[in-house]
Order: structure tokens, then sequence, then C-alpha cells
């Protein structure tokens, strides 16, 4: 008998119930991306298994699929079992560098009194769907529409180019037959690029169904090429792509 076999032997009640525990994530929403709000956070034990872990639960907030729940468990038995519970914590927007393991059931009193809107990524692999906090949004409002949180998603979903970080690049200008003409030139360029200027706090115009939306930068991610943006009509959130973005005064 090789060495394998006889540690999966010894091995096959924990993998049963992780097997168990897999199934048991997820939904039965479709693979997407959705906008969810934090319902459930508590340790407790896997009643196939017995392992301890940290059951979540989330409340799907947009589409036809609103009011649908969602669970996922991250165990707390193994090195790697820590690794995807602190990145998940992690998004979730807590300094896991400052985290100990006696920290864990105060983080998760905390989230439940803060109840975070999250924007959740099903994927199946195999025969298990996984759950991935994808990020942590700042506000969502009940009654906006389905067409513009669908529009959000598909959105989000859709694989992304390359975006150039921070802020646009300016256009380059004709070279000028004048020197008068040059001098303006690079003077307005200049002030273009102090206006593309985008940061925390800046006020912003997009574009919605070809009509101009005004709001207030209130958090930015390089990484994804996206902000999120609180409209300043409705007081909405939504996640608008850095490139569609116009800063203005």
């Amino acid at each position: 008998m090789s060495e394998w076999s006889k540690k999966a032997k010894e091995l096959k009640e924990s993998w049963d119930g992780a097997r168990q525990a897999a199934k048991s994530t997820g939904s039965n929403l479709p693979d997407g991306v959705y906008i969810a709000k934090l319902s459930g956070a508590e340790i407790g034990h896997s009643q196939a298994s017995n392992r301890l872990q940290v059951a979540w639960q989330f409340i799907v907030l947009d589409g036809e699929c609103t009011g649908q729940s969602v669970r996922s468990y991250d165990g707390l038995e193994t090195e790697q079992n820590f690794m995807w519970l602190l990145r998940k914590l992690d998004t979730l927007g807590y300094q896991v560098d400052e985290l100990n393991p006696d920290d864990l059931e105060p983080t998760l009193e905390d989230l439940l009194k803060r109840k975070p809107t999250v924007r959740l990524r099903l994927k199946t692999n195999g025969e298990f769907q996984n759950v991935y906090v994808d990020r942590l949004l700042d506000e969502y409002e009940e009654d906006e529409t389905p067409a513009e949180v669908e529009e959000e998603v598909a959105s989000a979903s859709k694989p992304k180019a390359d975006k150039p970080k921070g802020k646009p690049k300016a256009a380059p200008e004709p070279e000028p037959e004048e020197e008068e003409e040059e001098e303006e030139e690079e003077e307005e360029e200049e002030e273009e690029e102090e206006e593309v200027e985008l940061e925390v706090d800046a006020k912003v115009v997009w574009q919605e169904k070809n009509r101009p939306v005004h709001g207030i930068v209130t958090s930015i991610d390089e990484d994804a090429g996206e902000a999120v943006v609180k409209k300043l009509a409705t007081g909405k959130s939504v996640v608008v792509e850095l490139d569609k973005l116009s800063v203005i005064e």
C-alpha cells in the first residue's frame, strides 16, 4: 500500500465533509455577478463533517434574483482555510495584518452590524459553484431601477481591455504654424491635464443612455479600471469605468 493510500484512508472523513460543504456552498442562481448584502456571518460546525467554519449568507439586491440567498463557508482548520478567510476580510475592509485569531468573533459581529453591500461573483467549477466577494460597495439604494443595476452588472461581468490608470491622457494637439498658436495650445493642454485629474471627492460627469450624469467619486479601483460614483441627482452609488469619467470644476 502506497504512502498516499494510507493517508487517503486517514483523510476520508475530512474529504467527505469537505465535499458536502462544497455542495452546500453557492446557490441556485446562475453564474454571474450580483449586488448583494451580507445577512449572516457566524462560527459553527459543519453538520456533515463537524468541521469548524465560518458560515456566510448574502441576500441578492438586484434583478430577477432579488431576495434570493447565497451561502458560502470558510474552514477554520488549515493554513489554506485561513488564507481564503483573510482574503475575504481584506476585501470587506479590514486590516488583516492587525487581525489575530481572537479578533475573529468581534470582527464577524461588527460585520453583522454593518451588513455591507458587496459585489459577488458566482462561478461553477466542475460540479461545484464557488462564491467570490469581488468588491465592497459604499452603498446601494433599493429603489434603484433594475435596468440601471443590470447595466452595471453586465458591464462588470464583461472582460475589460487594459485601461490607463489614474487619469486619461489628453489627445495630442496638431502642430501649430505660428508660435503664438503653439503657446496657446500648450496652455490649453496644461488646463486639460488639470481638468482630467481623477481623485476621491472629485466632481465628474459621464454619459448614461446618451444623457449626461453628474456625480462625486467616492472610491477608485485602478486595478479594475473603475470608480464608485455617487449621483448628485439621486444620491445613489454606481460603478463607472474610469475612461468614461470626465472631471469637472
